[in-house]
């Protein structure tokens, strides 16, 4: 590679680490500020001053407070559906002998993620009013 080349390639590298970053620490000032406040009452100022970013900066990268919310959300709802492949493979196989054992598994699969992170739970509900 070129030298010039290389070196746009270094700092193209670099911008996206750094853009990661931002976004991480948006996430986790979100996820601090949901947690404490529930969803209604946090506010995108409050979450820019934890992440010490500017507003604009978050709305860069997140288009409202719902698509916040709603990337913080994705992890559960990828881990709940990791869970309903298992179960839709056992309904396949037809390995299920009763309704019961259905709704079991899927109340099990739905509670997978949150009995590993406990807190997440909370997340799942937009009008969370802390305790």
């Amino acid at each position: 590679m070129v030298p010039q080349e290389e070196h746009k390639e270094i700092t193209s590298l670099r911008r996206k680490r750094e853009r990661d970053l931002r976004v991480q620490s948006i996430l986790e000032a979100a996820r601090k500020v949901f947690f404490t406040r529930g969803y209604l009452k946090a506010t995108m100022e409050e979450i820019a001053r934890l992440a010490e970013v500017s507003k604009p900066a978050i709305y860069h990268y997140f288009r409202t407070k719902d698509e916040l919310f709603f990337s913080l959300m994705v992890p559960v709802v990828d881990c709940f559906q990791k869970e309903l492949d298992k179960i839709e493979k056992r309904v396949v196989r037809r390995a299920y002998q009763s309704g019961e054992e259905l709704v079991r598994d899927l109340f099990r699969g739905f509670s997978a993620h949150t009995r590993r992170t406990p807190k997440v739970f909370r997340l799942c509900s937009f009008f969370n009013r802390p305790e």
